[in-house]
């Protein structure tokens, strides 16, 4: 017991001493001289081959200084050219809509524009509009949304018609919603889709 004890402590000793009591290796040809513990510099620093050249250094992406949200905003500006500008402006409001009603009597909101696009704009625009989203479901094309005003909990039913898609209000158990409710909640939507 006393062996296994004193060989288990000589172990322990020459693992602590690490590698300073081990000598300099020699591999490949290269030398192991560096002084780790003592912070030497003994490495050489890497130096360009003479038959390269030194990159040349390009500060473009270098800042000076942060920039205000104003000064960034004037730099994307310029950077886009006006043309670009403008018929991303008009993009931005190219869904053109019609307040209409089904054949059941029911209010729709007709949005020229493929589901995908009127999927997308109404997600962004529902808070603008004065809904609170509380749920989506995009395979359904179901938004649950909650007026605050009125506290009313309602689904907005977007169905793909092609070219152009259908937007319908239902209550939160998917009937039919007050008539003039739906068409006030659409109204909201419509005026910033």
């Amino acid at each position: 017991m006393t062996f296994t004890r004193n060989a288990l402590a000589l172990g322990v000793a020459v693992v602590l001493t690490g590698c300073s009591s081990l000598p300099s290796f020699t591999v490949d040809g290269v030398r192991d001289n560096v002084k780790y513990k003592e912070g030497g510099t003994s490495v050489n620093k890497l130096s360009i081959p003479p038959d390269l050249s030194a990159p040349d250094f390009d500060d473009t992406y270098v800042l000076n200084r942060v920039m205000t949200p104003s000064e960034a905003q004037a730099a994307q500006d310029q950077a886009i050219p006006s043309s670009i500008q403008a018929s991303n402006a008009a993009n931005t409001n190219a869904l053109s809509t019609k307040l209409g009603k089904l054949a059941d009597g029911n209010p729709a909101l007709i949005v020229n524009g493929d589901y995908n696009a009127v999927w997308a704009r109404t997600g962004e625009v529902l808070n603008r509009a004065g809904m609170q989203m509380t749920g989506q479901q995009k395979d359904k094309g179901l938004y649950a949304v909650t007026e605050p005003r009125s506290n009313t909990k309602a689904r907005l039913i977007i169905s793909d018609e092609g070219e152009r898609s259908l937007i319908v209000v239902a209550d939160d158990k998917g009937m039919p919603l007050n008539p003039q409710l739906a068409m006030q909640l659409l109204s909201l939507l419509q005026a910033q889709i």
